[in-house]
């Protein structure tokens, strides 16, 4: 089996070689020539190896009902608005509102096709979003066998989420694969970050999809032969910068410019924000920038302490002002690698610079100096080169025992608002009104994407310091395991991934169609094998005993 069709009678299969082990019948004409194909057969007609019946179309998952109002303006109903139920079963990787968006685009490149003559046409991003959106089948080229190829056409149409950290990396079959964040209210905040188009004639060239042999992991059983395969494809993405955090701090004093000071960005800094400049202030009434700030900040470089308040909340304040950047400079404590936000804030338009206490110390003997700020490579990296992806989908190893993206046992994250919390309240203990909470599953509900889970006493906080004050039913939407949704599709999801670091990224993928192939699939566990001791023999046992007891006598006869 390759892939089910929810709501269908039909089994996507892909024949293997035609036997006549179980039958005594001959091969129909014409099976040999299919065996390299794929074929839809009946769940009726289908049954499992060991006789059981493959049944009927199991329900859609996860279906989420929404109510929509629709406005019936014919004269003969007399402009009434009914209030409709309407179900749905089939999740979309990009939401309501880019599919809303997409038709728009779609629309106005049809509208422009039809009137050549007019000068209003679609910008060149409108028509790459619709082409993106419309090519599914000649995508990619090939280089290998077709037959593999083709069990990835399950993936049209679908799109694998994981979360990590502060990033949201969504890889959508065959068009791309970004790396975004999302607002509490799950939809992406500002423009994503593209780190590879799988369409042809993107940056960086024609993408190609390999065929070539999987690296298997340490603790996974190898094939005998090491022939195990998986499908890899190498991609192109936005220019490097959007993914570096390393910013350089550069004092401008008559006209001459200092040498470089080296800092870390935040990772709720918009990823396409170029070098800023502006005068470096400091505000003694406001030192770590955690009050609102009366007067205009309007084109200077706020420079704060660190500490009291989130550095998120030090950039909205500023950013309120009417600051063009901020730079936060170190106390006593360690620096970090990155400076991580807060998911409740809105992510704001200007750069935050974090610098170690040493050079906080020149800038405040600095201030009123002009700065600029601007990302940095401290290995010389080019960085309008293309990021570089390499997607590899594949048969997971541990599909033989996993057929759910959660299931009892898993231990998982639970992320949700903290109950008759405000944000305000939350901030000022310095604590994110989101909390992420550990939890073991105990059953999986899908009919109501629900997940019964037992709370973890290490794993909750303020204001929950014990289980009691928690329902164990959660929405299965709002936990994860291992960054994965436990209402995702356990036929395709995002297994690993290593995140850009100096412009390159990679992702595993696990396909389940990919399974269905014997040089793709995981090898299989071997057989139970039963052993026969000796010793078991009464007549061994006795022969022994005698050979014992002879060896006895002739060693007390000399």
């Amino acid at each position: 089996v390759v892939a089910t069709e929810h709501s269908s009678d039909s089994l996507l299969v892909r024949w293997e070689n035609a036997t006549q082990e179980s039958s005594t019948a001959e091969v129909p004409s014409g099976t040999a020539a299919r065996i390299r194909t794929l074929d839809f057969v009946q769940r009726s007609d289908t049954t499992t190896a060991d006789g059981r019946s493959c049944g009927t179309a199991p329900p859609p998952p996860f279906p989420t009902t929404r109510l929509v109002s629709i406005r019936d303006v014919t004269p003969s109903d007399g402009g009434r608005t009914r209030q409709l139920e309407v179900e749905l079963a089939t999740a979309t990787c990009c939401g309501p509102r880019a599919l809303r968006e997409a038709s728009a685009a779609e629309a106005e490149k049809a509208r422009a096709a039809a009137q050549p003559g007019d000068s209003s046409t679609p910008s060149r991003k409108v028509e790459d979003d619709a082409a993106i959106h419309s090519n599914t089948n000649n995508s990619l080229a090939t280089n290998g066998d077709e037959e593999f190829t083709q069990l990835l056409r399950t993936l049209v149409g679908r799109c694998m989420r994981v979360i990590s950290g502060w990033w949201t990396y969504e890889i959508c079959w065959p068009w791309r694969v970004r790396q975004m964040h999302l607002a509490i209210d799950g939809q992406p905040e500002y423009a994503a970050t593209v780190l590879g188009n799988f369409t042809a004639g993107g940056v960086g060239g024609e993408p190609r999809l390999l065929w070539r042999r999987a690296e298997e992991p340490d603790n996974a059983a190898s094939r005998a032969d090491g022939s195990r395969h998986e499908l890899a494809v190498s991609l192109a993405g936005d220019a490097c910068e959007k993914t570096v955090h390393a910013w350089a701090v550069s004092l401008l004093t008559h006209d001459k410019v200092s040498g470089s000071l080296f800092g870390v960005g935040g990772s709720f800094n918009p990823s396409g924000c170029g070098p800023t400049h502006g005068v470096l202030t400091f505000f003694e009434d406001n030192r770590e920038g955690c009050e609102p700030f009366k007067q205009p900040l309007q084109g200077v470089v706020a420079l704060f302490i660190r500490g009291k308040c989130w550095f998120h909340t030090k950039a909205l304040n500023a950013q309120a002002a009417g600051a063009a950047a901020v730079i936060v400079y170190n106390d006593q404590r360690h620096m970090v690698d990155v400076m991580e936000g807060v998911d409740e804030l809105e992510s704001p338009r200007i750069p935050t610079v974090l610098v170690d206490r040493p050079i906080g110390d020149t800038l405040r003997r600095s201030v009123g100096s002009r700065v600029s700020l601007a990302k940095a490579s401290a290995d010389g990296m080019d960085f309008n080169r293309p990021i570089s992806t390499t997607v590899s989908f594949q048969c997971s190893p541990a599909w033989l025992e996993r057929r759910e993206a959660c299931q009892p046992g898993d231990q998982v994250d639970v992320k949700m608002l903290a109950p008759n919390t405000s944000i305000e309240v939350a901030h000022r203990q310095l604590r994110s009104a989101v909390m992420v909470l550990k939890a073991a599953v105990v059953e999986v509900f899908r009919h109501n994407a629900t997940v019964l889970v037992s709370w973890r006493p290490d794993g909750l906080g303020a204001p929950w310091d014990n289980s009691e004050n928690l329902s164990p039913y959660v929405p299965a939407n709002v936990t994860y395991n291992h960054g994965v949704r436990c209402d995702s599709d356990p036929g395709a999801f995002i297994e690993r991934l290593a995140e850009p670091q100096s412009c390159q990224a990679e992702f595993v993928v696990h396909a389940a169609a990919l399974c269905a192939h014997p040089r793709l699939a995981p090898p299989q566990p071997r057989e139970t094998q039963v052993i026969t001791c000796l010793a078991q023999d009464p007549a061994q046992v006795s022969a022994a005993r005698r050979a014992r007891e002879e060896a006895r006598r002739i060693e007390e006869a000399y």
